[in-house]
Order: structure tokens, then C-alpha cells, then sequence
């Protein structure tokens, strides 16, 4: 979809991360907690994530003109969260900006067997659109 010269209908601002999710729904959670020991788990999911990504996203698949607008560090973290959302669309990040002086958010996504995920994050409250 090439939206580049139609007016813009919707910006959507705030949190912009990425999203890792390894495939574990063959772990119970009652064997997570013993310390050094080794874990199989299967592929390594990654996704962009945040109120910006899942909105603006959906937005998009939905035929919307819409832009993103956030803050993502200057590290590889950034660089794959600006390079997924170029890859459906390099409009989309026109308004992505980057800080060299603090990391980009992201969120670990913990799937065990038949339980509620469980979330590890560093939310970037300094690299965010607000912060």
C-alpha cells in the first residue's frame, strides 16, 4: 500500500517496543525455577509491540493511512523495531525517532505450559514518546 502523498488519517503515539517470545508451551512452569539449569525451548518468536505498534498495525492491515510515533534507542533493538515496520511499510516510521542516550524498550514473553504469560521488560520510560 502506498500512501506517501494521501493525507494522513490517524497518528498513532506512545510506546513502541519489540516483542521476543520463544515457543515453550512444552515447559511446566513448576520446572522454571531452579537456578542453572538449561532449558530446550523452540523458536524464537519477534514481534514489534507497545500501544503504537499494536494500534498503528492494525490500523494499516485495515487500509488506514496512519503513521507511528515514538522513540526507540540508537542500538540493534531499535534498529530491528524501525526495520520490521519498514518492511510493511517505510511510511510508517516517518515519525520514529531515535535517542542516543538510552535503550530501546522491550518485552520478554514467557509462554509455559498452560499458564498466563509472564512478562520481563525494560520499558524504556526514558525512550518513550511521553518520557
Amino acid at each position: 500500500m502506498d500512501n506517501t502523498n494521501a493525507s494522513i488519517e490517524v497518528i498513532a503515539a506512545g510506546h513502541l517496543c519489540i516483542d521476543l517470545l520463544p515457543l515453550m508451551d512444552q515447559l511446566p512452569l513448576n520446572v522454571l525455577a531452579k537456578p542453572g539449569k538449561l532449558y530446550e525451548t523452540g523458536a524464537m518468536g519477534v514481534s514489534t509491540g507497545g500501544s503504537v505498534s499494536n494500534t498503528g498495525l492494525a490500523l494499516h492491515r485495515l487500509g488506514v493511512n496512519v503513521r507511528l510515533m515514538s522513540l526507540v534507542g540508537e542500538d540493534a533493538i531499535g534498529r530491528m523495531v524501525i526495520e520490521f515496520l519498514d518492511r510493511r511499510d517505510p511510511s510508517l516510521t516517518q515519525y520514529v525517532s531515535t535517542l542516543s542516550e538510552y535503550p530501546s524498550s522491550y518485552t520478554i514473553v514467557l509462554a509455559p505450559e498452560r499458564v498466563d504469560r509472564i512478562f520481563f521488560a525494560l520499558s524504556g520510560d526514558k525512550c518513550s514518546f511521553w518520557g
